[in-house]
C-alpha cells in the first residue's frame, strides 16, 4: 500500500460505538507502515513533551523561600509552583495577591487527577494536604492577579 496524504490520517469505528483514529507517518506515496505509532506510545510521548515544558517554567517552594509569580497580559494566566515535603506531616499552601486566585495540587506532572482545589477566592487561596517525607506535590495556580506569592508552611 501507498499513502496520500488524505490517508495520513484515518478515522474508523472501533468496537464500543466511539471513533478509532490511526496515524500514519510516510512520506506521500511511500509504503503504509502500519501501527508506526500506537495510543500508548503517543500518549507517552505528548506527556513527556507537556511535562517537559510545564517542569521549565514551574516555580520552586520550600518552606524558607515563597514562590512568586508574575503574570504578563501576554502570559497565560496559568503557573506552576513544585514543593517537596522534607519530612511526613500535614501542610498548608496560601497565596497572596490582589485578584482572584484558584489553585489545584496533584502528585505528578500528568495532573490527572487533583488531590484538593480551591475555591476561587479574592486575596488568595489556602489548602492543606498530608504528605510524606520527599513526597513532592505540583500545584496549579491560576489568577486574575500581576503578582502571586505561594507560601507553604508544616503544621
Amino acid at each position: 500500500d501507498t499513502v496520500s496524504f488524505a490517508e495520513a490520517l484515518d478515522i474508523s469505528e472501533n468496537t464500543e460505538g466511539g471513533d478509532t483514529i490511526a496515524m500514519y507517518f510516510a512520506k506521500e506515496g511511500s509504503s503504509k507502515i502500519d501501527d508506526s505509532m500506537n495510543t500508548s506510545l503517543l500518549e507517552q510521548t505528548i506527556g513527556a513533551i507537556m511535562g517537559d515544558m510545564i517542569d521549565e517554567n514551574m516555580e520552586e517552594l520550600t518552606l524558607d523561600a515563597p514562590a512568586k509569580l508574575t503574570y504578563a497580559e501576554e502570559d497565560s494566566d496559568v503557573k506552576f509552583v513544585r514543593f517537596t515535603a522534607p519530612e511526613a506531616g500535614t501542610y498548608t499552601f496560601r497565596s497572596e495577591s490582589d485578584g482572584h486566585d484558584t489553585a489545584a495540587i496533584y502528585d505528578t506532572v500528568s495532573f490527572a487527577e487533583a488531590l484538593d482545589i480551591s475555591e476561587n477566592t479574592e486575596g488568595g487561596f489556602e489548602l492543606s494536604l498530608t504528605l510524606e517525607a520527599d513526597q513532592p506535590v505540583y500545584i496549579e495556580v491560576t489568577s486574575d492577579s500581576s503578582e502571586v506569592t505561594v507560601t507553604a508552611e508544616k503544621n
